[in-house]
């Protein structure tokens, strides 16, 4: 039997095209599955990553809040002190 490029068919010739073709195709495989693990490793650092910086913003977020408390109850404070010795002033004025 020819093929239809005019080889010769022979049994033993396909076996052997394809236990060369497995090596080669199992190299292949082997190195698409270190670049898989690889990619894997370095979308899991990135992650690990994003969330240490996640977790410092929650932190400084928490600050600011509790600085932005404090200023307000500050401002209250002297907001009422103000509104006294305005208070004060107009009397003293009036007399």
């Amino acid at each position: 039997m020819t093929l239809a490029l005019g080889h010769a068919y022979s049994p033993g010739t396909e076996a052997q095209g394809q236990s060369g073709n497995r090596g080669s195709n199992m190299a292949t495989l082997d190195e698409a599955t270190l670049n898989l693990k690889s990619a894997i490793e370095r979308l899991e650092a990135a992650v690990d990553q994003r969330k240490g910086r996640a977790s410092g913003l929650e932190g400084d977020l928490a600050s600011a809040r509790q600085e932005s408390k404090q200023l307000q109850d500050s401002m209250g404070v002297v907001s009422d002190r103000l509104d006294a010795t305005i208070t004060r002033l107009k009397t003293l004025l009036e007399t």
